[in-house]
């Protein structure tokens, strides 16, 4: 009896240490994360760039998520820049969501039955601002202040152009606009068109 409270004992104390090394670990990452914020909030415009680049190098994707979300979430066009430069040339393949307004034109209904679904295979930025990618009629495009623009010509089916921006959270949003040919033109009534698009970065 006096073994089995003894072992009792022992076996409470132990979880007992491990509960407080558990939570020592747990105070010691809270405090990172929160100096880590800091520095992603930073006042300093080159404090804030390199916490975010280092953030997007490194291997803790929490930090990465903070990150991301504080860059797109900032008024600093430079970081959205450098956020997107990022997801660009870390994906395999990027899905384009297109959305058909509720109350669509026939030229809409018509941008979206074409495009609904596009991928962008093997995308990547190319020097400075250049972005390269593969996805049917995809003419390539590059990095604006603060976002992106890609261009895509499917003769008279239109020749088009994306752009897109960080919206909220860590979505970018833009819209897919078509100028379209003469045979186009005369089943859809209308010789241009735009819907809306977005692409979810998380």
């Amino acid at each position: 009896m006096q073994r089995l409270i003894l072992t009792m004992i022992l076996l409470g104390a132990g979880c007992t240490a491990l509960a407080q090394d558990a939570l020592m670990r747990a105070e010691e990452r809270a405090r990172y994360l929160g100096d880590y914020q800091a520095l992603l909030d930073h006042e300093q415009s080159t404090v804030r760039m390199a916490a975010v680049e280092e953030a997007l190098a490194g291997d803790d994707v929490e930090v990465r998520s903070m990150a991301i979300e504080s860059a797109l979430s900032s008024d600093d066009e430079r970081l959205h820049t450098t956020v997107i430069r990022w997801f660009i040339d870390t994906r395999s393949q990027i899905s384009v969501t297109l959305i058909l307004p509720e109350r669509a034109s026939e030229a809409q209904k018509y941008i979206y039955q074409k495009w609904n679904g596009l991928i962008l295979k093997k995308p990547e930025v190319l020097g400075a601002d250049e972005i390269k990618f593969k996805a049917g009629y995809g003419r390539g495009g590059q990095l604006v202040r603060g976002g992106m623009e890609l261009n895509f010509n499917a003769g008279g089916a239109g020749v088009c152009k994306m752009t897109a921006k960080p919206a909220s959270g860590t979505v970018l949003a833009g819209q897919f606009h078509c100028t379209f040919g003469g045979g186009v033109v005369k089943s859809v009534g209308a010789d241009q068109a735009a819907i809306p698009v977005r692409i979810d970065i998380s």
